[in-house]
């Protein structure tokens, strides 16, 4: 007897389609996820004119600098929004002094934190910036220090020092360290 032939095998007209939508669906949720969202509010876009920065990439530096700075410093961000887009303003003042290779990097890191799907593989987390917690932030930070790929802890550990910088070069902020600050001159 002879066996029956089948059709699982054979690409049909309906598996054709049907495999089309799903690879289209599939690629389309993917661009959604990693597109980088409209500024979100709290940074005017036009009220500052960023050098290197987007208002969304403003944004990201303004949610992050309390997480990376500590309980002392955070303090002072989350009391004067001032504060905070003073340190946005320095952070791109500063990227702008960068080589261009560096320059290249950031811009890399700063579209990738633009993203929710960005945002959710390097924080875990895939909400808007103003609507990020400090501590799932906080909690994120310590998982992107703490990871494996030597890329990856470079990316924070660079981003770290940037933010360090520019705060503690501002003089009014060199009060919480001891032992730093101008020397006292006596005639």
């Amino acid at each position: 007897m002879k066996p029956q032939a089948t059709d699982a095998g054979r690409l049909t007209r309906r598996r054709f389609l049907s495999a089309g939508l799903l690879a289209g669906s599939l690629a389309l949720g993917g661009g959604l996820l990693f597109w980088p969202r409209s500024v979100p509010p709290g940074v005017d876009g036009e009220a500052r004119r960023w050098h290197f920065l987007s208002p969304t990439n403003a944004q990201a530096v303004i949610a992050l600098a309390p997480a990376l700075l500590g309980p002392t410093a955070s303090a002072d961000l989350i009391a004067s929004p001032a504060k905070r887009y003073a340190l946005a303003d320095g952070v791109d003042q500063a990227i702008c002094l960068l080589t261009p290779g560096t320059r290249d990097e950031l811009r890399q890191l700063f579209n990738l934190l633009a993203s929710p799907g960005g945002r959710l593989l390097m924080l875990g987390q895939i909400a808007d910036w103003p609507a990020a917690s400090e501590s799932a932030l906080q909690s994120g930070l310590d998982a992107w220090r703490g990871a494996r790929l030597d890329l990856v802890k470079s990316a924070y550990d660079g981003l770290r020092d940037l933010v360090f910088a520019v705060w503690y070069g501002d003089p009014a902020n060199q009060d919480g360290l001891p032992g730093f600050g101008w020397p006292e001159l006596h005639s």
